[in-house]
């Protein structure tokens, strides 16, 4: 559980950094922000197959999908 936790904690602070760094650049390309964030979701998903939480994988996996259709 607390994995899960922690692994909560660096989605927020990795999507608080990204916005951070849009506010500061008017021009970033979401389309890049959106390939490192399945990036980073796919190694939570590794994450969540240790600890045995299905749960966020099927939430990482829901999430890889949306941004793959945008």
């Amino acid at each position: 559980m607390k994995r899960s936790y922690e692994q909560k904690i660096k989605v927020v602070e990795k999507e608080n950094e990204e916005l951070e760094e849009e506010i500061k650049n008017p021009n970033y390309n979401w389309k890049i922000k959106l390939e490192e964030e399945n990036k980073f979701l796919k190694e939570g998903i590794d994450s969540a197959k240790i600890a045995l939480d299905y749960n966020q994988i099927e939430e990482n996996n829901g999430k890889i999908k949306i941004n793959k259709y945008l």
